[in-house]
């Protein structure tokens, strides 16, 4: 018979699909359905979990949604609360556009600034994080005290002591005043509440690092993004209204198809794969070089050694012969680097990005405009200024095998790898630009119109379960059928399923 285990809380235990549990956080018997959790009552019906699969992109710098309504911030003090992420340039999250004497919020390079009554009030350090979804929450106690916080309530980025006489004003997301650009990249999980109760109500969504269901702490407004009912959001489809879910019916709008924002899709699970230090690999031998002329390549990691090489990919003619064939590895001063052999098997280190850390997950994107030409190593995100190049290869890449997460035995991974993607181009432009930006667990970008040559999620599309070994083969889910294999069950990678992402 099926037994119920316990967890001590969902959103940071592991599931497997259809198991129920008891979460002794909350003394609640739940059931992973294998992409959220339900909450069972005493007849047995599931209690519907708050569902977070949609967010906004409003990148593209004219991109704006405004409420319909004007918004009133009264004696009691107020709180507003946003998720966002951006693409480290100058950009506005919001702006009540009454007058000077309403709150503003813009990001300017390393530093977030609270703007009201003709200046900035606030300015707070800001560590940009390339594809991390951060939490942002400026609080008025109605008493005299206006606070900024990033990510947590336990310490604010700033305060100011506010004798602001604050006006009815419509709310405007992404943008500023009057002005068209300076828009941010993506926004989910706006509220605002015109108490000071609200701070307490929502501390957990900042500290457990996920939106929560805000409807019984009364807020004036509450932009899913997505997640109401009567948000057909699609993937890519473009917003006109977001719903006001709240109840008050302060939808925000944006009339003006080419300044309409777009629907991003949330992951909703973390499966990746465990390579350990006895050979796990997975393989697999094109047609032809898989990374020849231009190329581009993205994986995500995370180890917990320092070894001075750690292997996260071999091209190769066979084990130990790698002419005409690349390597990407992590070096112990946590390098990404990049070498390629000519058709005699010599080395050239083409390409160092410095630095990663330990036990967290980065992302790594090499780009290569032509044969001949020095790739280019991304980093979370960002082209490190502390690249160094060395002279490219004169051969062009010809070995057709591929190995992930191994070189030779004795240079195998440690750690974890997902979304793993190969392109026989480069990426360039707004393509690169979006490639850059995805989170970990999410679809490949733009649903696999850049035409990947393979694309290995790691789990997503073969329905693995935390902890399942025996793992003889990754699906190709670029259609292109590159399957990735492994028939030695010594060398096999294991299945790592997280909870469910809540982003």
């Amino acid at each position: 018979m099926a037994t119920i285990d316990t967890i001590a809380d969902r959103s940071t235990g592991t599931a497997i699909a259809g198991k129920a549990y008891f979460e002794t956080s909350t003394n609640k018997f739940i059931v992973y359905n294998g992409s959220a959790w339900i909450e069972l009552d005493s007849d047995g019906t599931g209690a519907a979990p708050l569902q977070n699969r949609w967010g906004a992109d409003f990148s593209g710098g004219k991109l704006s949604v405004a409420s319909t309504n004007d918004f009133a911030f009264g004696t009691s003090g107020f709180t507003i609360s946003l998720w966002f992420i951006h693409d480290n340039t100058s950009q506005a999250l919001f702006d009540f556009r009454g007058s000077a004497a309403t709150p503003m919020v813009w990001l300017s390079g390393s530093q977030i600034k609270y703007y009201a009554n003709s200046g900035y009030r606030i300015t707070g350090s800001y560590t940009y994080q390339a594809s991390t979804w951060r939490h942002l929450v400026i609080h008025n106690d109605g008493s005299g005290t206006t606070s900024m916080y990033l990510d947590n309530l336990s310490t604010p980025l700033g305060t100011f002591s506010d004798s602001i006489s604050y006006v009815q004003a419509p709310l405007t997301i992404a943008t500023y005043g009057s002005n068209a650009g300076g828009g941010a990249n993506k926004i989910d999980e706006f509220s605002v509440f015109n108490s000071t109760s609200s701070l307490s109500n929502i501390a957990d969504l900042a500290s457990s690092g996920k939106p929560t269901d805000l409807a019984s702490y009364g807020p004036v407004a509450w932009y899913r993004m997505g997640d109401d009912s009567n948000d057909t959001a699609t993937s890519g489809g473009s917003i006109a209204t977001i719903t006001d879910s709240s109840g008050n019916g302060n939808d925000a709008v944006q009339a003006t198809a080419s300044s309409q924002p777009t629907f991003k899709a949330h992951a909703l699970s973390t499966a990746s794969l465990s390579f350990d230090a006895s050979g796990d690999y997975l393989e697999k031998t094109f047609s032809s070089a898989p990374c020849a002329g231009a190329y581009t390549i993205g994986f995500w990691f995370n180890t917990s050694v320092n070894n001075s090489y750690l292997s996260l990919f071999e091209n190769s003619d066979s084990l130990g012969n790698y002419n005409g064939g690349f390597r990407v590895y992590r070096f112990s001063d946590g390098s990404i680097r990049l070498a390629t052999a000519n058709s005699t098997g010599a080395w050239a280190h083409e390409a160092i990005a410095h630095s990663t850390s330990l036990n967290t997950w980065h992302y790594v994107v090499i780009t290569r405009s032509a044969h001949g030409v020095s790739p280019e190593i991304y980093l979370d995100g960002v082209l490190p200024s502390g690249n160094t190049y060395g002279t490219p290869q004169t051969d062009v890449i010809s070995a057709t095998k591929l190995r992930i997460g191994c070189n030779q035995t004795a240079y195998s991974l440690t750690g974890y790898m997902d979304e793993v993607s190969f392109f026989n181009s480069e990426l360039t432009g707004s393509d690169l630009t979006a490639y850059l930006s995805a989170a970990r667990g999410t679809h490949l970008i733009n649903d696999l119109s850049l035409s990947p040559t393979a694309y290995y999620r790691m789990g997503e599309d073969d329905g693995l379960t935390d902890g399942q070994t025996g793992i003889s083969q990754i699906t190709d889910a670029s259609g292109n059928g590159n399957h990735a294999t492994q028939a030695t069950a010594a060398n096999q990678p294991t299945a790592s399923v997280g909870p469910v992402i809540y982003v």
